[in-house]
């Protein structure tokens, strides 16, 4: 089964998340680092997964993205 680049990168920054779940939210830079995607887009498949509630948001320094419980 082949899955587009937007699903696959979802996943990939899913997976990330819930490795560091415990360190808090994570920064889409650091997520971008880590798992070498493009932030343009990455931001726009974060967002899409926040409005569907599997990711929290948080604005701010300290700010950034988690999985939502």
């Amino acid at each position: 089964m082949q899955l587009s680049k937007r699903t696959q990168y979802g996943l990939r920054a899913m997976i990330c998340l819930a490795e560091a779940y415990s360190r808090g939210f994570l920064q889409t830079r650091e997520l971008t680092a880590r798992e070498n995607l493009p932030t343009k887009f990455l931001e726009s498949i974060l967002a899409a997964l926040t409005r569907a509630n599997f990711l929290e948001s948080k604005i701010g320094v300290t700010g950034g993205y988690r999985l939502a419980m």
